[in-house]
């Protein structure tokens, strides 16, 4: 056994429900999510030697599994269902991680309110754009150019806070450069 890989396996069981959570809210059949849990355990020990430079072992391996359901998806053809997944901002919220949705609202909430509001409503409770527009009392051609406003301003912040290595196979680890990030 190589010699990261011994303190891989703890702090993967302690994650592997909610592991197997985040797979089966994507693939919603348990069978299938079990079989991709035991591909991003595989993953997780070939890749034990990066866990030193791990700052957040539970991100990395929630980034591990949702690369494996993108794999499965690829290797089954259904890269339709997977284009929609990943182009749909409501089908991606609702199955967003409670975990994750409380990680960024503090970030969303950092951008002045105009665009905080109409994205938390959207993107973490789900919220058509259209719906929003009404609320709002602006077109739905507003309300998007507002939330792609405040999407770019998200990312801008998560680009000053965190230092985020992108890989292969998408993000690789999310490190802050500052505390209260």
């Amino acid at each position: 056994m190589k010699p990261d890989c011994a303190r891989v396996a703890p702090i993967y069981l302690d994650y592997k429900q909610h592991l197997l959570k985040f797979v089966l809210s994507k693939v919603r059949d348990q069978e299938l999510a079990e079989e991709i849990l035991s591909q991003v355990m595989l993953k997780v020990y070939d890749n034990c030697h990066k866990i030193k430079e791990v700052k957040n072992s539970k991100a990395w391996m929630v980034t591990i599994a949702r690369n494996a359901v993108i794999d499965h998806f690829r290797s089954e053809a259904k890269v339709a269902e997977l284009v929609a997944i990943e182009d749909s901002p409501s089908a991606y919220t609702e199955s967003l991680d409670k975990s994750l949705a409380e990680c960024v609202e503090p970030m969303i909430r950092r951008l002045p309110e105009i665009y905080s509001e109409p994205l938390i409503k959207h993107e973490l409770k789900g919220i058509p754009q259209k719906v929003l527009a009404q609320q709002y009392g602006m077109s739905e051609s507003g309300m998007k150019s507002r939330i792609q406003r405040g999407r770019k301003m998200l990312r801008e912040e998560f680009l000053a806070c965190c230092h985020i290595e992108v890989g292969e196979q998408g993000i690789e680890e999310v490190v802050p450069k500052q505390r209260g990030c």
